[in-house]
């Protein structure tokens, strides 16, 4: 499945990210998706929720901006009330 590919590369950009000690979850991640990749929204929600298990990226929720082009990128992710880019 393209989408669970995809969902286990954004659990990870954001979780290279992350500072190393005393993680706190991620509660939200924003991605920007270009349209050129018939990604579906909602499949890549549900495989994304099912890549972050077990992870500090668990629970996030995952905001998807459709924008031009082909790009796939994390654009922010929140950490307690801190936005981290």
């Amino acid at each position: 499945m393209h989408e669970l590919s995809m969902a286990h590369e954004i659990v990870a950009a954001v979780r290279r990210h992350l500072p190393a000690e005393g993680t706190k979850p991620v509660k939200r991640v924003w991605l920007q998706l270009g349209v050129l990749n018939r990604v579906n929204p909602e499949s890549l929600r549900f495989c994304f929720e099912a890549a972050s298990r077990g992870s500090a990226v668990q629970g996030a929720a995952l905001e998807i901006e459709e924008i031009p082009g082909d790009e796939i990128r994390v654009v922010e992710f929140d950490l307690d009330d801190q936005g981290f880019r």
